[in-house]
């Protein structure tokens, strides 16, 4: 939708995050990781939010949050258990266009653009090791993924905490 400020800002914190941290520790204590779920909006609009999943998984922002996961054992040196995270996540909903007077809104149900913040457990798949290079490859990857877990969200719209058994 468009370059703005806060992307740019984001940018610079996400670099900045991880530079910090290998600069500081030679580790990613602070692991940056992202989930997707298919929103209801998809199917109004999928000429903006994409034809299939693939497609959806870049342009559907109501279906993207955003996470910082960090273990607290890692600082302490815990080996043991520094696989265990406590994740904050950021999202948004609502949102089915970037302009407020596209006529669109008319059109679709109404809406009320949110944003919304997350708590959840998390499980850091990088401090998993094997003796397998393609698996430890494929660790590696997937270690951006936010796992579904239990999650707390608090969604500034409506102002109100909504437990999620699973949230992806």
């Amino acid at each position: 939708w468009g370059f703005s400020a806060a992307d740019l800002t984001a940018n610079i914190l996400g670099s900045g995050i991880a530079l910090s941290q290998e600069l500081m520790w030679h580790d990613q204590k602070i692991r940056m990781k992202f989930s997707y779920h298919e929103s209801d909006y998809r199917a109004l609009r999928p000429e903006i939010f994409g034809h299939g999943w693939p497609e959806s998984l870049v342009k559907d922002y109501n279906g993207q949050t955003y996470w910082l996961s960090v273990s607290p054992w890692s600082f302490v040196g815990d080996d043991q258990w520094n696989w265990i995270c406590v994740s904050v996540g950021y999202g948004g909903r609502g949102m089915i266009t970037g302009d407020p007077n596209d006529p669109v809104i008319q059109i679709y149900p109404p809406t009320i653009p949110s944003s919304n913040l997350y708590l959840s457990l998390d499980i850091d798949l990088s401090r998993i090791r094997t003796r397998s290079k393609p698996l430890n490859a494929l660790i590696d990857f997937f270690s951006y993924v936010k796992i579904p877990l239990p999650t707390l969200e608090w969604n500034t719209a409506t102002g109100g905490i909504y437990v999620h058994g699973i949230y992806k």
